[in-house]
């Protein structure tokens, strides 16, 4: 099924964004484009699953029960954000994204920070991206198991 696929691809670009083995990444471009990348697949799990001609049976308000989902809601922001620059919808939830990426160029065993984080305008927080990224994988797995996807 194709939203199989796409999931599996949604957790390859959150290996990516995990700083692999250990060795930070050395471009912040490199890492600010599979941030960004992760975050778009991750949000477009719903047209996969909104258009995938073999479901068992099909879920008509994918998007709005993702939305229903925090972690899923600031990936639909995340997700609009990148790939349109501003939002032209005043009544979706609005996200700030302060990035301060810190990356160790060379050696073994440096440290590694991202520092990405969005502010949810929705509860006045920060959150940092790599968590929500995380936690935006499990929520979606939860979904498709709450309707029998997965």
């Amino acid at each position: 099924m194709a939203y199989l696929e796409q999931l599996e691809r949604v957790e390859r670009w959150l290996n990516r964004i995990r700083a692999p083995n250990g060795v930070p990444y050395k471009k912040k471009d490199e890492y600010e484009d599979f941030l960004w990348a992760f975050f778009q697949n991750c949000w477009h799990m719903t047209d996969w699953i909104e258009m995938d001609p073999v479901l068992p049976h099909p879920w008509k308000n994918v998007k709005g029960d993702a939305l229903k989902v925090d972690s899923l809601r600031l990936t639909e922001g995340l997700a609009n954000r990148t790939k349109h620059f501003e939002r032209n919808d005043p009544t979706k939830s609005k996200s700030t994204v302060i990035a301060d990426i810190t990356v160790n160029l060379g050696g073994s065993g440096g440290a590694f920070s991202d520092g990405y984080r969005v502010l949810d305008e929705k509860t006045k927080t920060w959150v940092d991206l790599l968590g929500l990224a995380q936690r935006a994988v499990e929520d979606w797995k939860a979904l498709l198991r709450s309707h029998g996807l997965l």
